[in-house]
């Protein structure tokens, strides 16, 4: 303002040059979405060929379910005669519509339903499946020791305290390593961050 002062502008023609540039800068926010335009027409044209990719979609399916609909319409099991022959080119005729039914169903569409059952989830890494077969082959063996153990107790006239209590610690050990080989699945499994926020 200073600097307007030293120029010898006045009141009124500060506060006419401060209007002109709230207005110039107003002029400015209002004509820039025609400047950006471009971008929101290219935004639209992809909007607009998804929907209508959509509508194709949806109509393809309309068909095919107006086709299996009269099918299953069409269908009345107590009329299927009890003849072999006869019941095989009913049969025939019903995959027949089915296939119709089937050949409605956009190709890429059929084919990315195909790679969504088919897709693979990946592969666990080898510490992962190594630690889950250790745990698989312990436990094995603490039941085919506890089994083995039991079956000696029962055949066995008169029980040893000694034995028992071996037996028992031998059990002990088992679990302590089950219990390490599970912590170190829950290291190698990558879900300690999930594990940590749930234990909050």
């Amino acid at each position: 303002m200073s600097y307007l002062r030293t120029l010898g502008i006045s009141k009124w023609g500060r506060a006419l040059l401060g209007l002109f540039i709230v207005w110039l800068i107003i002029m400015i926010m209002a004509a820039k979405p025609m400047f950006s335009n471009n971008n929101s027409q290219i935004q639209d044209q992809e909007t607009n060929e998804r929907l209508s990719q959509a509508f194709r979609d949806l109509e393809l399916l309309k068909k095919q379910n107006s086709e299996l609909k009269k099918l299953f319409t069409d269908i009345s099991f107590s009329d299927i005669p009890s003849n072999p022959v006869i019941k095989d080119k009913i049969l025939k005729a019903l995959n027949d519509r089915v296939s119709i039914a089937e050949g409605l169903l956009p190709v890429e569409y059929a084919e990315k339903l195909e790679q969504k059952l088919n897709q693979d989830v990946g592969e666990p890494s080898l510490e992962y499946e190594t630690t889950r077969r250790q745990i698989k082959n312990n436990i094995k063996e603490l039941w085919n020791y506890i089994s083995n153990e039991l079956g000696q107790l029962h055949k066995a006239s008169s029980i040893d305290r000694e034995q028992i209590v071996n037996s028992l610690l031998m059990v002990a050990n088992n679990k302590w390593w089950l219990l390490s080989d599970v912590e170190k699945l829950a290291k190698y499994d990558g879900f300690n961050s999930w594990r940590e926020q749930e234990a909050r």
